[in-house]
């Protein structure tokens, strides 16, 4: 039996869940291959980071406070079973990373899933980017709705 640690874990994993099946409108659920897995999880900054002139030079560029990236990778996983693929048993690459977005990103996660070994090649921060200015995009096309 699982027990959520968290009261915000079903919440996040039904908005991850909603908008992985808006993702994969089209697209076959991967069955049967092993698969790999990129998520790139985007904290907002704390006000300490930051000075009257910006970021301060000393902040850091990763987030290593809770929660742990392997509880988030796994709660990521259990909300794409049977969206994204038959079951995140199949995960047999997960590379997860935990870093803060900038003033005009959003915080959240951006997930990337292909057949294993092949995601070698792609930057996770330039992933991160695209799927936010992506989502800006988005944003601004609904709003002129």
């Amino acid at each position: 039996m699982l027990i959520e640690m968290s009261n915000g874990e079903k919440p996040w994993r039904s908005s991850v869940s909603a908008v992985a099946a808006y993702a994969m409108r089209g697209h076959a659920r991967f069955v049967n291959t092993p698969l790999a897995a990129l998520m790139v999880f985007g904290f907002a900054r704390p006000k300490k980071h930051y000075t009257t002139k910006g970021l301060r030079m000393d902040a850091p560029a990763w987030h290593t406070g809770t929660p742990d990236a392997s509880k988030l990778a796994r709660s990521v996983e259990d909300a794409l079973n049977a969206i994204v693929w038959d079951d995140d048993s199949r995960v047999a690459q997960l590379f997860v990373l935990k870093s803060y977005v900038e003033l005009d990103e959003s915080p959240g996660v951006a997930v990337k899933v292909a057949e294993a070994d092949g995601l070698a090649t792609e930057s996770a921060v330039d992933f991160y980017r695209r799927v936010a200015e992506r989502r800006m995009e988005c944003m601004d096309t609904e709003e002129t709705r």
